[in-house]
């Protein structure tokens, strides 16, 4: 037997706050009811704006990061790492213990995951005709999430007998067993971010 949840949420569940460089925007947190200035959680999902031309990002060492550019152009650079330049729908995976500092400003799209569990973000452009994604295999996880953010224009998602249609800055959220599903379809206009996180819940 399949177990699966989902969730649309819009712009009345969202949590907004301040950070150094702008505002932010919690998306989605799992497990739901934990709070991330206690740095528990497994995964978030969110949305920032930089408002200065130059920002240090907040360190995050249990965690690692996908950041897709939203608006505008960014620099990152990785202290001792490595310096990136990222325009609009560009991402940069890096670990939450860099020591990261941007130039630029822009509004960015932010996938944290807690390290030990695995994370991944793709930018989909939507068209009439249905596009497939296929849930890749990754062995030694007992769970799944699956976010869909419309980042502009329209998306219908289809995924095991269930239908979700998308406006732009909605976000859909599937939970479930891990391998309970392996593909989903997706259509519409504009474009859609999918992010699908592998985790334990025994984790936590």
């Amino acid at each position: 037997m399949c177990n699966i949840n989902y969730k649309k949420y819009g712009k009345q569940d969202y949590k907004i706050g301040k950070w150094s460089g702008g505002i932010t925007t919690e998306l989605a947190i799992y497990p739901e009811n934990f709070l991330y200035n206690q740095r528990k959680f497994i995964w978030r999902l969110s949305s920032a704006s930089v408002d200065v031309e130059k920002s240090d990002f907040t360190p995050l060492p249990d965690y690692d990061r996908v950041l897709i550019v939203l608006h505008g152009e960014v620099v990152l650079s990785h202290k001792k790492k490595r310096v990136i330049r990222l325009a609009q729908y560009e991402q940069d995976r890096f670990s939450g213990t860099y020591k990261t500092r941007s130039f630029g400003k822009i509004t960015d799209f932010n996938l944290m995951v807690r390290k030990g569990n695995q994370g991944f973000a793709q930018v989909i452009t939507l068209t009439k005709e249905s596009v497939s994604v296929q849930v890749e295999i990754m062995e030694g996880y007992k769970k799944m999430s699956h976010g869909f953010y419309c980042a502009e224009g329209k998306c219908k998602v289809n995924f095991h007998k269930e239908e979700c249609l998308l406006e732009a800055g909605e976000l859909l959220i599937i939970n479930s067993d891990y391998g309970s599903i392996s593909q989903m379809n997706l259509s519409g206009e504009g474009k859609t971010i999918w992010t699908h996180m592998y985790y334990n819940e025994n984790e936590i």
